[in-house]
């Protein structure tokens, strides 16, 4: 099949409704159909009403249709038509159908297979010749076509750019650097100084930021506070250690270990001896009494057996024998007050017992008495007159027996314990 155009083709028809037209012939002086279409051949038509003098009688119709062996003409697409471009129903009577260019066979724009563009503005037609609109591409021959394509700089450009176009003028990368620079001072780099890039000095106050690190020859620190050192903590790396208060000392942890402040260990962290010059006492080993030499080294003495007493030291002397002693003051003695009907002894708690009975009382509890130690008794009649039995305390009266117990006052008895037996005397009686 093919799209047919031809001139002066015209035929009549009297077929009516909106079905397939049967074509009756050609009018004088005209062309049919099938002199110039083959069969399924399609061209655009237009169909008119005519009365008998020829006069339209207002229906009509434009559009592409279909020619079929035999005159069947096939209205296959509609354009236009008095039925608000829909098909027409035709009324009986005749019609005239001819071969002809309808307004649909005209585009808006000439297309580029016709010699046009296709377009209906300057920048679409220019998009539409060059094939494209990639970004950063130029229309460049390739030596078959004009094509979009980026430029090759080794081979489509000649010359230098020079630095008013945007290039810098040089035809060597440092030639380059050196005129974009403006400048080779020595020590100098390129800074931003607010207004332009130029060769300057780098303040170290406003142009870096950051911490350098160790390993680039800072401290990898932006921080101290006062008493602060610094210490490898790795092979790359410095850390900060916080100053303590007074009376440490910085100790090494050993290889590999970070340092800490610490006390000295006078057993692992001391060596030599410390001089008497110094506080110490000049020699590593004691054995017996420590004894001052002056400036020199201390010596040691052989010391008593049992504990060493000191000239002003108040403890209790046990298994001591004092020879020709001199006693300098009051000597105190332990005293324990008891008011009971039984009594005890120990004469490991108090020397000097003052008893006043609140009824007829014995000596009848536990007596623990060391040979060689003595005991005053002071023996009231408590509210009684009441009477005392000494009972348990087994003892030997000197000179008579024991005394009765006053009225009022006390009785006073001295007793002791010589060789396992005790004795007792009355001494008189006191207020």
């Amino acid at each position: 099949m093919a799209r047919i155009t031809a001139d002066r083709v015209l035929e009549t028809t009297t077929t009516e409704g909106t079905g397939v037209m049967t074509l009756a012939g050609a009018i004088t002086g005209y062309r049919t159909f099938g002199s110039v279409c083959a069969n399924a051949d399609t061209a655009y038509y237009s169909i008119w009403g005519v009365d008998a003098s020829g006069v339209p009688t207002g229906e009509w119709e434009t559009g592409l249709g279909t020619w079929g062996t035999g005159g069947a003409f096939t209205r296959t697409t509609v354009h236009a038509s008095s039925n608000a471009g829909s098909l027409v129903n035709f009324s009986a009577g005749t019609k005239r159908v001819a071969l002809t260019a309808t307004a649909a066979a005209f585009p808006a724009t000439l297309p580029i297979a016709s010699g046009g563009t296709g377009a209906t503005t300057a920048q679409a037609a220019m998009n539409a010749l060059a094939g494209g609109v990639t970004t950063a591409r130029v229309l460049r021959g390739n030596g078959t076509n004009v094509v979009l394509s980026q430029v090759t700089l080794t081979t489509d450009v000649t010359g230098i750019l020079p630095l008013a176009n945007g290039g810098t003028g040089q035809s060597s990368a440092q030639a380059a650097m050196n005129a974009l620079a403006g400048g080779v001072t020595t020590a100098r780099v390129l800074r931003g100084n607010g207004t332009n890039v130029a060769l300057a000095q780098v303040t170290l106050t406003t142009d870096v930021t950051g911490t350098l690190p160790a390993a680039n020859g800072g401290t990898g620190q932006s921080s101290f506070a006062v008493g602060d050192l610094l210490y490898a903590n790795t092979t790359t790396t410095l850390a900060k250690l916080a100053d303590v208060i007074s009376g440490n000392v910085l100790c090494s942890g050993g290889v590999g270990v970070a340092p800490a402040w610490a006390k000295v260990n006078l057993t692992a962290s001391v060596g030599g001896t410390l001089p008497v010059a110094n506080g110490g006492t000049g020699i590593t080993t004691l054995t017996g009494i420590v004894k001052g030499n002056g400036t020199s080294a201390f010596s040691a003495i052989a010391a008593p057996t049992g504990d060493i007493v000191g000239t002003t030291d108040t403890q209790t002397l046990t298994n001591k024998t004092l020879t020709d002693p001199i006693i300098t003051g009051t000597i105190k003695e332990d005293v324990v007050l008891l008011t009971d009907s039984s009594f005890t002894v120990n004469t490991a708690t108090a020397s000097i017992y003052v008893l006043t009975p609140n009824a007829n009382a014995t000596f009848n509890g536990s007596v623990t008495w060391t040979d060689g130690k003595s005991i005053t008794f002071m023996v009231s009649s408590g509210g009684g007159p009441y009477t005392l039995d000494w009972g348990n305390l087994s003892l030997t009266w000197i000179g008579g027996s024991a005394p009765p117990l006053p009225a009022s006052g006390y009785a006073v008895v001295q007793a002791w314990m010589v060789n396992g037996s005790r004795y007792a005397v009355f001494v008189g009686n006191t207020a």
